[in-house]
């Protein structure tokens, strides 16, 4: 049997309004990404989710919980957490801008620009390590697992869970765009390689094309 593999970004915060790094920060979402999250929730509440997982943190437990409370199926489990969907830990860049982090630490930003995958910041991890942890998680809760399954999580992390699928290089992730309150979605199993379906599909934000 198939299983269709949905990959959320929560919804949006003050801080990425801001452009700021939130990394472990329990950021909240801010009025907007309620919003996003409500209209994700309507937008999936027709889909039977056979698991729902999500970081621990707030701003992936709301997006992640809107959802569950429109599961019109009452059997189903809840939100299963897991520390290991958190996003990439930035150490001391957290809660600056980028602008302030050239400003402060200008030798760590040119290490980490010169390679994002293997560096890891001062009081943080690696890209690397965000896909060591993800590889883990997948084995352990997905790979076992058939049906329609729900993971929120970040920005980072969910480009780590979509590269390691599709066996991609994860120095190509700033090529790739993840929004607030987007919706991914792979297909897995059935003896095929995963084929990704949906990528960043914001059809239900009522966003303006570029």
């Amino acid at each position: 049997m198939a299983t269709f593999l949905y990959l959320v970004r929560h919804g949006e915060t003050a801080w990425n309004r801001e452009g700021r790094y939130q990394g472990h920060m329990d950021v909240p979402l801010a009025p907007e990404g309620l919003r996003e999250a409500e209209r994700l929730a309507q937008r999936l509440s027709s889909v039977p989710f056979d698991a729902i997982f999500s970081s621990d943190l707030s701003r992936c437990l709301a997006t992640a919980e809107a959802i569950a409370a429109l599961q019109k199926d009452a059997r189903r489990d809840g939100v299963a957490v897991d520390r290991r969907l958190r996003e990439m830990a930035y150490g001391r860049w957290e809660g600056l801008t980028l602008a302030e982090v050239r400003e402060r630490y200008p030798d760590e930003l040119a290490a980490y620009q010169r390679d994002a995958v293997g560096t890891r910041l001062e009081g943080g991890e690696s890209f690397a390590d965000v896909m060591a942890r993800v590889r883990k998680f997948i084995g352990e809760r997905i790979e076992l697992r058939s049906g329609r399954l729900l993971v929120v999580t970040h920005g980072g992390t969910l480009k780590a869970v979509l590269f390691h699928l599709l066996g991609l290089d994860p120095r190509l992730r700033g090529r790739f765009v993840v929004e607030n309150g987007s919706l991914t979605v792979l297909r897995l199993g059935e003896g095929v390689r995963p084929r990704l379906l949906r990528l960043n599909d914001v059809a239900h934000l009522d966003r303006p094309l570029p």
